[in-house]
């Protein structure tokens, strides 16, 4: 039989079964799984009736490589959303994100490979490491020592950091962002330096006393450890920096958070102590956070297995990014 004869019977009774399958409202359970090993994309696709979501037309073999050197990074993501934004069974695209990353967390909670972090030897970042065993070790390792009951502890450091900015602030203020990178490198500086606020210490410490310790726990602190003073740093600068940058744009704002810290705190610092006595401060922090994110599009995920969410398919292997910059932008806050 010709080459174009075959193809065409082939495309037929696909398109047959589809239809067949659809008179009979076959219909995809929610959350079950296919494994794309065994059936192709088009043709679960053709079969169930399902579509995948919406998004650029990528060409053979390069996908959309050509399409992004244009614009990059969250400007793209914008211009993307405004032209293929998926309102799936009349939600909003926060709800879907809450279901997907929420309620099927073990599915979308893998990471894609990094070829350039592994070259640069990062490949010890807790944040790009892919989901398993291997990742939940070090995700206990942080939950053990970087939690909310932890935060008391280098309360003494942050002061100083508190106290140094108020020091040098008067004198240039013309440099604040230069004080507040300084102040949050002396936070971590004075950490590494202390060993009663250390984690690497209090870990080694509490490895001596394991009869039998996992193996590999002396990386998995090293790892930890490496993620938190790299990333704390430039985190807590740009949260920072966000909130001077907030109180200019928004001085009826910055005068509430005044007002809210005269009538609370008086003439002395304030202190974590008094973080549940100041309502109005708290949500202008949280509400730097929402609207300028340190990292708007956050660290892609990748799907695990085949999925199903509405009408659109979502295969495995698919790399998944949190556009949490799109809350900003967001009508329903």
């Amino acid at each position: 039989m010709h080459l174009g004869t075959l193809l065409t019977v082939l495309v037929l009774i696909s398109f047959l079964c589809a239809d067949y399958l659809r008179r009979r409202k076959f219909k995809v359970p929610k959350g079950k799984f296919y494994s794309s090993n065994q059936t192709p994309t088009i043709m679960l696709t053709l079969l169930t009736g399902l579509k995948l979501p919406p998004g650029p037309t990528g060409k053979p073999i390069v996908g959309s490589f050509f399409g992004l050197h244009k614009v990059l990074g969250q400007n793209l993501m914008y211009q993307w959303r405004e032209k293929y934004m998926v309102n799936a069974l009349f939600q909003q695209i926060i709800e879907i994100a809450q279901e997907l990353f929420e309620k099927r967390g073990a599915l979308y909670s893998d990471r894609p490979s990094f070829p350039m972090a592994l070259l640069l030897a990062w490949d010890y970042s807790v944040p790009i490491m892919r989901y398993g065993d291997w990742w939940r070790r070090h995700i206990r390792a942080f939950q053990q020592f970087f939690n909310s009951r932890a935060v008391s502890s280098f309360e003494p450091i942050k002061l100083k950091a508190r106290q140094e900015i108020l020091k040098n602030l008067p004198d240039t203020p013309e440099k604040f962002p230069e004080h507040i990178r300084h102040a949050t490198g002396r936070i971590i500086m004075d950490n590494r330096a202390n060993p009663d606020y250390s984690f690497v210490s209090s870990s080694l410490e509490r490895l001596k006393k394991l009869k039998d310790p996992l193996p590999n726990e002396e990386v998995v602190i090293r790892n930890v450890a490496g993620t938190a003073y790299g990333g704390g740093a430039t985190t807590s600068f740009a949260t920072l920096l966000q909130a001077v940058v907030a109180s200019i744009l928004y001085p009826e704002a910055q005068e509430k958070v005044y007002e809210e810290l005269d009538t609370v705190i008086g003439d002395r610092l304030p202190t974590l102590a008094d973080r549940k006595n100041l309502p109005y401060v708290n949500a202008f922090i949280y509400e730097v956070l929402r609207w300028r994110p340190v990292v708007p599009l956050g660290v892609p995920h990748t799907v695990l297995e085949d999925d199903v969410y509405g009408e659109y398919f979502i295969p495995r292997g698919s790399i998944i990014i949190a556009d949490s910059w799109y809350d900003e932008l967001n009508t329903i806050f």
